[in-house]
C-alpha cells in the first residue's frame, strides 16, 4: 500500500507544481531533456553492470514484442467489430500496445519489486519498448498520416542516436573490455 501512496504523492506534487505560476512553462521540457540525456543513460550504465547474462534475459527482451503483437491484434479486431474510424484505430494502435516504460516503468518496478529488478526493467525498456516505439510507432504514424512514408534511415538513426540506447551499447562493450586500471567492482564481470 505504501508503494501506491508514494506514486499518488508524486503525482499530486507534479499537479501542484504545474499550477504554480512562478515555474516557467518550459520546465517540463527541461526536465525531460535532463532525464533523456543524463539520468537515463547514467542509470543504464550503472544497472547493466549488475546483470548476469543468461537465457532468462530473453523474457524481458521478448515480452514487449509479444505484448505489442497482442495489443495491436486486439485493436485491429476491435476496429473490425466496432467499425472504429481510421483516426481512432491509429491512436489506439499507438496507445494500447506501447507504454512509457522509462519515465513510469522504472520507478514503478523499483517501488513494487525493489531496486534489484531495475536492470531487468532497463533491458525491457531499451531492447523492447524503445525499439518497438521507434520502429512500430513510426510505421503506424506514417501509415495513418496522409502523405507520410516511413524512412528506414531515419528510424535507424533515431535508434542509434538515442542517448540511453547508446549507453546500453557502451555498457555492453565496457563489460568485456579489459583496461589497465581497475573498474569499480560492479563493472568487473
Amino acid at each position: 500500500m505504501s508503494n501506491f501512496l508514494l506514486i499518488f504523492i508524486c503525482l499530486g506534487a507534479g499537479m501542484i507544481l504545474q499550477r504554480r505560476r512562478d515555474i516557467p512553462a518550459s520546465t517540463a521540457q527541461a526536465l525531460n531533456l535532463y532525464v533523456i540525456y543524463m539520468a537515463l543513460p547514467a542509470l543504464v550504465l550503472s544497472q547493466m553492470a549488475k546483470l548476469t547474462f543468461s537465457t532468462e534475459l530473453l523474457v524481458p527482451i521478448t515480452m514487449p514484442w509479444f505484448l505489442l503483437a497482442v495489443g495491436a491484434s486486439l485493436v485491429l479486431l476491435g476496429q473490425r467489430l466496432f467499425g472504429w474510424s481510421r483516426e481512432v484505430t491509429g491512436c489506439l494502435l499507438l496507445c494500447v500496445p506501447l507504454g512509457n516504460t522509462s519515465f513510469l516503468g522504472i520507478p514503478m518496478v523499483t517501488a513494487f519489486f525493489g531496486p534489484q529488478y531495475v536492470p531487468y526493467a532497463v533491458i525491457y525498456d531499451q531492447l523492447g519498448s524503445f525499439i518497438a516505439l521507434s520502429t512500430y510507432g513510426t510505421l503506424v504514424l506514417a501509415s495513418y498520416e496522409e502523405g507520410s512514408r516511413p524512412q528506414l534511415g531515419k528510424i535507424i538513426t533515431k535508434i542509434a542516436t538515442f542517448p540511453p540506447f547508446l549507453a546500453l551499447v557502451l555498457a555492453f562493450v565496457l563489460r568485456f573490455y579489459e583496461y589497465p586500471w581497475p573498474w569499480p567492482s560492479p563493472w568487473r564481470g
